[in-house]
């Protein structure tokens, strides 16, 4: 494990609420701003590409260097893991 425990903590915890904020943005029209055959799928990979993009922000912040090649696939495989829940709840 590449990631200290601190590190993986606060992950979950920001994973959960941007979880929890998706509802505000469901039944947004996106479809038709974008021309997307499918909204959810929109939002879904839109959804995982910000908290990508945040975890990796939030790892230079509190580190001040890069995500190793190994770091990178540990987030990355935290993301996996609540992907699922990402695409249901855009799914209700």
């Amino acid at each position: 494990m590449a990631l200290d425990i601190e590190f993986r903590k606060l992950l979950e915890v920001e994973l959960e609420k941007t979880l929890n904020e998706i509802h505000n943005e469901k039944n947004s029209n996106i479809s038709s701003i974008w021309n997307c055959k499918s909204e959810v799928d929109f939002l879904y990979g839109w959804h995982m590409a910000k908290v990508e993009d945040f975890c990796i922000n939030q790892f230079f912040r509190l580190f001040h260097k890069n995500p190793t090649l190994e770091d990178k696939r540990e987030i990355q495989g935290i993301l996996f893991l609540h992907g699922k829940d990402y695409l249901e709840k855009l799914q209700t």
